[in-house]
């Protein structure tokens, strides 16, 4: 081989791959002895430069490769420190009571779910107002009730031995009876009671609200209350076209009525027939004569009356009606006339010839 070191050089004489690495001194060839692009690629063999060949940061980085294959996992590495403690979380819906079961102690005895009181366990203190067992008053209509000592049995009955003094509204047995007391406490009260039996009884009350029935109040029957009056006497007309009271001397019938001499006072609030008369005459010339009924001095309705005579005849002049009436209300005849001529005077037939009547009867 031969080497010029200046001018030109070639080699003469050397076959191919002739000259290998073992055939080169250490260094002998570096990169300024080697021309621009003088050895590329293609001219380096595959896997004759190796990574100890290349000075470190002599190759530039290429571009990143596909991800590999994930490799076995590995050993569990050491447990951490406890981290801190998370706020408590929301509370839950309450569980069902438990069964309470087990001896009873205290003041208790026996076992649970059903202890007693033991004997003397509750003690009753001198004061009245906060004793379990308190004195029962009189008046109430029992007797026995004082006040117990502890582990006493009070006993309690009826009171039967006189009239109870109670305060308003209230009621209590008696010795007659169950009394109630009215809306004002006094001495009037209302007793209740039956009267001894001869067989055993039942009162039943109606499933309805009204007044009960007794004989003090029991309304009286169609023409149960009823008054018949009439007068024998002559009776002259007083002052001309002024009504006057017809006197009613005898008093023939009467049932509740009140009869003085023409004066009729009702005896309950009702209905009523009422049927009258007078007979009038006149004296001299031919005046006209009239009737009415009045009830508390007004005069009712329709039964004003009215006929003209002369001294040759007379006549009777009646009256039909029916009236409403309260209790204590007052009925009254009257009648007058044109002149002081006319008056009303007994007839001359009959038994006992009249000169006025009333009659009166209830009719509901």
């Amino acid at each position: 081989m031969f080497i010029a070191l200046g001018g030109s050089a070639y080699a003469a004489g050397l076959g191919p791959n002739s000259v290998g690495t073992e055939e080169l001194r250490a260094r002998a060839v570096e990169t300024h002895d080697l021309g621009h692009s003088a050895v590329t690629s293609p001219k380096v063999e595959n896997g004759s430069l190796l990574e100890q060949d290349f000075a470190a940061g002599e190759l530039p980085a290429g571009a990143q490769g596909p991800e590999g294959t994930a490799g076995p996992q590995g050993e569990q590495g050491p447990k951490g420190e406890t981290g801190p403690q998370g706020p408590p979380g929301p509370t839950g819906p309450q569980g069902p009571p438990g069964n309470l079961t087990g001896p009873a102690g205290g003041d208790l005895d026996g076992t649970y779910p059903n202890p007693t009181i033991k004997p003397d366990a509750v003690a009753l203190g001198g004061d009245t107002s906060g004793d379990y067992v308190a004195s029962v008053g009189t008046g109430t209509g029992l007797t026995g009730g004082a006040a117990a000592s502890e582990g006493a049995t009070p006993s309690l009955s009826f009171d039967y031995s006189g009239g109870p003094s109670l305060g308003s509204g209230q009621s209590v047995f008696g010795s007659n009876g169950l009394i109630f007391e009215g809306a004002t406490a006094d001495g009037n009260e209302t007793t209740l009671a039956p009267v001894e039996p001869s067989a055993d009884r039942a009162i039943l009350l109606p499933d309805t609200s009204g007044t009960v029935i007794t004989t003090g109040n029991l309304p009286a029957e169609p023409g149960a209350s009823a008054l018949y009056a009439y007068d024998t006497t002559t009776q002259t007309v007083v002052a001309p076209n002024i009504f006057q009271d017809v006197t009613l001397n005898t008093t023939g019938v009467v049932t509740d009525f009140v009869h003085i001499a023409g004066t009729i006072t009702s005896p309950a609030t009702g209905r009523y027939m009422i049927v009258a008369s007078v007979r009038a005459q006149v004296t001299a010339g031919n005046p006209t004569a009239a009737a009415r009924l009045v009830v508390n001095g007004i005069e009712v309705a329709g039964s004003a009356r009215s006929a003209e005579f002369d001294t040759a005849n007379g006549g009777s002049i009646p009256i039909t009606t029916i009236v409403e009436l309260n209790a204590g209300d007052v009925l009254k005849l009257q009648f007058t006339g044109t002149s002081n001529q006319v008056q009303i005077t007994p007839g001359s037939g009959g038994v006992t010839p009249t000169s006025a009547s009333v009659a009166i009867y209830k009719l509901s």
